[in-house]
């Protein structure tokens, strides 16, 4: 693989991933990954599932909530991607909503391509200023695949289901990490990862901001993608009732005559 770079010296270790911040030749933000050691499942992950939304969305719009591979060999892989973790800075109210916004897009976008992501939690979030991104596919499979064993990502961010151990991949397990990070995203507090005890602590916050997660832990109840979609959507904006101008007179039209006078002075 040939790909111009030119890196910036950021160098982060994790999930058996190096990861090394860079910028493309067309100015574009990137990571390049290399694995710790050869045959790295990690590594194989991000390329596997990068190529499969890289196919989904071939004839279309890349959704700009979800990092994009770019390039890969062997033994690395680049994104693009942009931002900071979502726990490396402090959002403004505003800015919470767009990025709670980008979230669940970006995770309707994932689920259009059948992917689960496995690891939604404030670290690979990124925060350009403007928008939220998904990024580190490292964890990521395909919707029925079995879970992979040893995940990395803290408990308190994993579903319940993917905590139990074996099993396959469903895309309720994202939707739940969402919820968590929706939690701690307006609360300011970590989560736990017991949906009993999750329960009354957002009963705490209500009502607030956290409204709109009215029974995200409520089980087979609770609202689907779709409604907290709904819910962070911005309202409509009221249609402006158009005023249309008075029709302009034809030119040379001439004003409606008076009725004669009758020869007796009658009319």
């Amino acid at each position: 693989m040939t790909l111009e770079t030119a890196f910036t010296g950021s160098v982060v270790q994790r999930d058996g991933l190096i990861a090394r911040a860079c910028r493309l030749g067309d100015g574009t933000s990137a990571v390049v990954l290399t694995p710790e050691r050869p045959g790295s499942a990690a590594l194989g992950r991000v390329v596997a599932i990068g190529a499969r939304l890289a196919a989904q969305y071939a004839f279309g719009a890349y959704p700009p909530q979800l990092a994009m591979l770019v390039g890969h060999d062997r033994d690395l892989a680049v994104l693009a991607q942009e931002g900071r973790p979502l726990d490396d800075i402090t959002l403004t109210e505003a800015q919470k909503d767009a990025a709670a916004l980008d979230l669940l897009i970006g995770l309707r976008e994932l689920a259009d391509s059948r992917v689960v992501h496995r690891a939604i939690c404030p670290r690979s979030l990124l925060w350009d200023g403007e928008s939220l991104q998904i990024a580190d596919y490292s964890q990521a499979v395909v919707v029925g695949e079995d879970r992979p064993p040893g995940s990395p990502v803290p408990a308190e961010w994993r579903s319940p289901a993917d905590l139990a151990g074996g099993g396959r991949a469903s895309l309720a397990d994202d939707l739940h990490s969402a919820c968590q990070v929706l939690f701690w995203l307006y609360s300011g507090e970590p989560p736990e990862p017991e949906p009993a005890r999750m329960r009354e602590r957002l009963a705490h916050h209500l009502p607030g901001p956290l409204d709109r997660l009215a029974g995200a832990y409520d089980g087979p109840a609770a609202p689907d993608l779709r409604e907290l979609l709904r819910r962070w959507s911005p309202p409509p904006r009221p249609a402006r009732p158009r005023t249309w101008p008075a029709p302009p007179r034809p030119t040379g039209a001439s004003r409606p005559c008076a009725r004669p006078s009758s020869p007796t002075g009658r009319r």
